[in-house]
């Protein structure tokens, strides 16, 4: 045929070659303006900011041998999102910048919640008649560290006799920590949150002063006239 001769003959054939390229080169530009997820400017922005310093670290129980403390939580950046972890140290000295390194590491410190939420953290095997001070930082998953949080101080009070002057109410509390006999401490009731002492004849409660954790006390149907020691 006339059209198949045609394109037999040498000018055809590098027309044709040279169409064939510049198709090739067009499709080749076509496919490198698509992302393919290597392009930087497709990358999120580099995560460069820390979490904030915790600023309201306090101390609001101590026992002869624990420290409950509490905090607001920060946030993955500043005081948004959630953190990644938590830095909690102690020390027999106040915490700076120079001496958290030095510091011995809270292992029992909670895993971070989102910002602005409250946290606790009990700190177990204190040594009674000792002073400890904490501090801490947070660290977000892109490695960034906060600034260092206020230092607060904890004194652990001295082991102690607890004297009853009621022997009812000694009686309830001996059953209640499970010392029949024997001197009982600070220690066996400082940690003590709830005693049910109800009609039970009692008419002196001296000695819950050193129940310091007591968060519920029953004295239903007693005659106590003296409620000083519970302040």
């Amino acid at each position: 045929m006339v059209v198949e001769r045609l394109l037999l003959t040498p000018g055809w054939r590098r027309f044709i070659t040279f169409a064939m390229a510049v198709c090739c080169y067009w499709i080749l530009v076509a496919c490198s303006d698509k992302s393919t997820g290597d392009d930087d400017s497709e990358l999120p922005d580099e995560d460069v900011t820390p979490p904030a310093a915790v600023t309201d670290l306090q101390v609001i129980q101590v026992t002869t041998a624990t420290a409950l403390l509490q905090w607001t939580a920060p946030g993955d950046d500043s005081l948004t999102g959630v953190a990644f972890e938590y830095d909690l140290r102690g020390a027999l000295d106040s915490i700076t910048e120079a001496t958290f390194g030095q510091a011995i590491r809270i292992d029992s410190a909670p895993p971070p919640i989102p910002a602005g939420l409250t946290q606790q953290c009990l700190i177990e095997e204190l040594t009674p008649g000792t002073t400890y001070y904490f501090a801490m930082k947070s660290r977000d998953d892109a490695g960034n560290w906060s600034g260092l949080s206020n230092c607060v101080r904890a004194d652990c009070p001295e082991d102690a006799v607890v004297v009853f002057a009621d022997l009812s109410l000694e009686a309830i509390v001996r059953s209640y920590v499970g010392k029949p006999t024997g001197d009982i401490l600070t220690s066996d009731v400082d940690t003590v949150t709830e005693l049910n002492a109800n009609d039970a004849g009692i008419t002196d409660i001296t000695g819950l002063q050193h129940f310091t954790a007591m968060g519920m006390l029953h004295l239903g149907f007693n005659d106590v006239a003296d409620l000083t020691p519970l302040q």
